[in-house]
């Protein structure tokens, strides 16, 4: 459905992708995918149109 897209969250080292559904009568989320590192710590994570790109990971204000 229009406005809807998987998201990913990180539990440890291990991505952990998810599709919210909605109904008429009610909304859930729903696990589709888990994708652990590769040796170089890259995750093979996308298709269809999600676009493929390097990043660095973000640092917390708080670290800083």
């Amino acid at each position: 459905m229009p406005g809807e897209s998987p998201t990913v969250a990180f539990h440890g080292d291990i991505a952990v992708i998810s599709w919210q559904q909605h109904s008429l009568s009610d909304e859930r989320v729903l696990e589709i995918d888990r994708c652990h590192p590769d040796a170089a710590r890259l995750y093979a994570i996308g298709g269809y149109q999600w676009p493929w790109r390097i990043t660095r990971p973000r640092r917390h204000p708080a670290a800083r």
